[in-house]
């Protein structure tokens, strides 16, 4: 880790960077019992690391996924 100051507040810049997965499941799009939606989402979050970094699937009720490259 290295520390930086920036307008004289300490920084810390991680090496190599961080990053997370997250799979997200939506009732009842997704699935009605607890189960499901875990299944659902544990799809997602690997379909997310499968893709690659970098990537955001936005999800909103109505509207279908896309994938953005950041």
């Amino acid at each position: 880790m290295h520390h930086a100051s920036v307008v004289g507040y300490p920084r810390i810049v991680l090496e190599p960077p961080l990053s997370a997965s997250i799979g997200v499941a939506l009732s009842p799009e997704d699935g009605e019992t607890m189960e499901a939606l875990l299944r659902a989402a544990d799809g997602e979050l690997y379909r997310m690391k499968w893709d690659g970094q970098k990537v955001s699937i936005p999800s909103v009720c109505g509207m279908p996924s896309e994938a953005r490259r950041a």
